[in-house]
């Protein structure tokens, strides 16, 4: 029913909260609260507060790449990140 809301699905297929749900599974994955978390970033010589990292995992679309980096690099950096695309947009098709 939520998919019906105008907007709402391509809100959820953003890169924000596509990205958001991948540092939640993480953190949770290495059983880090976000405290905990905050206390890892600031060892690797970075700042970022609860709130910031609160919006980031609930797919705040403000977030700088710089911001994402420290998250990253707190949890174990990344090895890989590929788009993966759906059909084409109706737009394109021929």
């Amino acid at each position: 029913m939520l998919k019906q809301v105008p907007g709402t699905e391509k809100h959820l297929n953003s890169f924000s909260v596509l990205m958001g749900k991948k540092i939640l599974k993480r953190r949770i994955e290495l059983g880090l609260t976000q405290q905990e978390l905050i206390v890892e970033i600031r060892k690797n010589g970075s700042n970022i507060t609860q709130s910031t990292l609160s919006k980031v995992e609930s797919g705040d679309a403000n977030a700088t790449s710089d911001t994402y980096n420290k998250i990253f690099y707190a949890l174990g950096e990344l090895s890989v990140i590929t788009p993966e695309y759906r059909d084409k947009p109706e737009k394109v098709k021929n």
